[in-house]
């Protein structure tokens, strides 16, 4: 009884899961087509959607059981089925958990205290309205940002100066949470005079160790002076740009004294993904770390390869 039980148990996480995944996967083709897979019309109708289909499917004792079990079998799956990338399912899973945990709480209290279902059509309300987000440019923040680091390094201006006339080529002392999104080595440096054009290389192991996705992103030197280099992005082929826009960048060096020297790097970029709460902190985060590491290998003596 207890075997048949089981397999009844399985072949239900088995029913949920597929019809998750296709939910997803053809939500995914209709919004490509209408160039909205980047909206939250995605990161929370989707998991709104999910949610009411793993309650009445997924075997569980409470409803936020059943959503967070559905939405796992989902994102396991999304990786082989759907050729989804992993830092894509990364980026995705917290928020598909978030909206999911929230619906499943809320319904899970009602059960609990008795309530009406004004409370849950309340919230799927305001979800709704919070899916809108990125649909059209009422519904949308401002994509445009600027993120600006700024540190002292042991190393007089002269250096820093010829350091960063290297090509870029960044080590393997970075954050872990970097290892994650494709990183960038020269392939072909010019030089930081105006009108240089320089190309960064982009290696992405889309499946963490294979299925390579390799593109490149081409800058140009701008504006030059007796203490900054001003570049901008003229073409991205990189996997990067399917979540991010790079932009312009700009690195700045003021002498402290003959053996320190303060270097400022800014980074403008669009961010291409909403909602902004989630994606404009993540994306943030990210970029800050990013300049960071510039300044540690492109600036920095002391960590020259």
């Amino acid at each position: 009884m207890k075997k048949t039980q089981k397999n009844n148990s399985y072949r239900k996480y088995a029913i949920a899961g597929l019809i998750g995944i296709g939910i997803t996967g053809m939500a995914f083709q209709l919004l490509s087509y209408r160039s909205l897979h980047g909206s939250s019309l995605f990161y929370i109708a989707i998991p709104l959607l999910l949610a009411y289909v793993f309650i009445n499917t997924m075997p569980s004792k409470t409803h936020t059981g059943r959503i967070l079990k559905g939405t796992t079998i989902v994102l396991l799956l999304s990786g082989p089925i759907l050729q989804e990338g992993f830092i894509c399912i990364v980026m995705a899973a917290p928020l598909f958990y978030i909206v999911g945990g929230i619906i499943g709480a809320v319904l899970d209290y009602r059960v609990r205290k008795g309530k009406t279902k004004i409370h849950s059509s309340f919230l799927l309300s305001i979800m709704l309205m919070m899916s809108l987000e990125g649909t059209h440019t009422m519904f949308t923040f401002d994509r445009f940002n600027t993120v600006v680091v700024k540190k002292v390094v042991n190393a007089s201006v002269t250096e820093v100066k010829n350091q960063l006339n290297r090509p870029i080529n960044l080590g393997h002392q970075v954050p872990t949470y970097l290892k994650l999104f494709p990183f960038p080595s020269s392939k072909d440096f010019t030089g930081n005079h105006v009108g240089d054009v320089n190309t960064l290389n982009f290696i992405y192991k889309k499946h963490v160790y294979f299925n390579p996705v390799i593109g490149d992103l081409k800058y140009q030197i701008v504006n030059t002076g007796r203490n900054f280099i001003e570049s901008k992005v003229i073409s991205d082929h990189s996997y990067v740009n399917t979540y991010l826009n790079w932009q312009s960048s700009k690195v700045s060096w003021n002498e402290i004294d003959s053996n320190h020297t303060e270097v400022i790097w800014q980074i403008n970029y669009e961010r291409k993904l909403d909602p902004a709460w989630y994606f404009g902190t993540l994306e943030k985060y990210t970029v800050t770390l990013m300049a960071n590491t510039l300044i540690k290998y492109s600036a920095t003596p002391n960590f020259a390869r």
